[in-house]
């Protein structure tokens, strides 16, 4: 429409305007609404884990941007895959550089993380627990929400993976833990989890090398998660491996503690005095129907030999469900209905010496 000025009063008549008609019939992704970034993709990844021991199965997960259609992955060992978000299972020990070119009809950035897996031979070192056991063994305290700076501080005495703490959410949702180098510093590891309401234990596997002050919270906008404001005695020992030191809120309130309890740590590394495949007894076993995703027969093959337990471990060393079995015969069933695809290791044995077999979950 344009405008025709006639004296003191303003009128309008039809026109088309043809440079609007021009732009987009020379612009054809206005005209479909597919206009995309013609920039190549810039490629960048992340793994659920870094370190194992003897065998270790990571699941990769793609952050490149620019949106990427296609994927190569180079896992370091020989394996490669051209899946988005692909799961690789390392069976060799050492230390592995990971690459992946991710690409879009521009191209693509590679981006590689030098030593990035890291296998050692050996069985992974005992866990230890440590820090208030729960929110009722400190001190009165709440739910709070109100923002996400608090946390705890401790000092990594040496380099150790937390594998897991209690909370207690008042709210189930996704909440991201972290650790970072200082109170405000760089992050040194994180991840989003998802947590019911009440209490519940959050597996981390964070690695954390040696190094006093670090600070550990919950970032985002919802933390909603329980915390002490009375009754915490520091500093709260983990094994010899952890010394929870203080809040980060230590100068205005000493007594508080934020969030994380009954925490569970182990040494980094292995001990390749008890490797997962060649721990030392007079009788081997069998293990049936494997791969399985049902129920699972431990049957041991030497009448002769006294074994008091069956234990089942995570490739990260972690003794998970179902609990310590106690062997009263000569064999006894494992139920894995309903379990995570992977791969277990179980052990049958007593507490000096024990043989191991891998499981496979299907």
């Amino acid at each position: 429409m344009t405008p025709a000025l006639t004296g003191n009063n303003t009128s309008w008549s039809s026109q088309t305007n043809n440079s609007i008609a021009s732009y987009k019939s020379g612009a054809s992704c206005l005209t479909s609404g597919t206009c995309t970034n013609d920039a190549p993709a810039v490629s960048e990844f992340s793994a659920d884990k870094t370190q194992g021991c003897e065998t270790l199965t990571v699941a990769f997960t793609d952050l490149s941007t620019n949106t990427p259609t296609s994927w190569s992955w180079n896992f370091g060992d020989g394996g490669t895959s051209s899946q988005q978000n692909p799961t690789h299972t390392y069976n060799s020990t050492g230390n592995f550089n990971v690459t992946l070119s991710a690409s879009n009809s521009f191209g693509g950035t590679p981006a590689t993380k030098n030593q990035y897996i890291k296998v050692q031979a050996g069985g992974p070192y005992p866990t230890v627990k440590g820090g208030p056991a729960s929110n009722t063994a400190v001190g009165a305290g709440g739910y709070f929400n109100t923002n996400d700076i608090r946390g705890l501080v401790f000092d990594a005495l040496q380099g150790v993976i937390i594998e897991s703490v209690k909370v207690y959410a008042n709210t189930a949702g996704d909440r991201v833990i972290e650790v970072q180098d200082a109170v405000g510093g760089n992050t040194v590891v994180s991840k989003t989890v998802n947590i019911p309401a009440g209490e519940s234990r959050v597996n981390l596997g964070f690695a954390v090398p040696a190094g006093t002050d670090y600070h550990i919270k919950v970032t985002g906008s919802l933390v909603d998660l329980y915390r002490n404001n009375a009754g915490a005695s520091f500093p709260y020992d983990v094994g010899g491996l952890v010394s929870i030191t203080q809040t980060d809120y230590a100068s205005t309130d000493p007594n508080y503690y934020y969030y994380f309890y009954d925490w569970e740590v182990r040494k980094e590394g292995c001990d390749p005095s008890t490797g997962v495949g060649d721990q030392p007894i007079s009788g081997t076993f069998e293990l049936y129907p494997n791969p399985s995703s049902n129920l699972v027969t431990v049957k041991l093959l030497n009448p002769q030999v006294s074994v008091s337990q069956v234990q089942v471990y995570d490739m990260l060393g972690k003794r998970v469900n179902p609990p310590m079995k106690q062997l009263g015969s000569q064999q006894v069933q494992l139920d894995f209905r309903g379990w995570k695809r992977g791969i277990y290791l179980i052990r049958v044995g007593n507490d000096s010496n024990g043989a191991v077999q891998r499981l496979v979950i299907m």
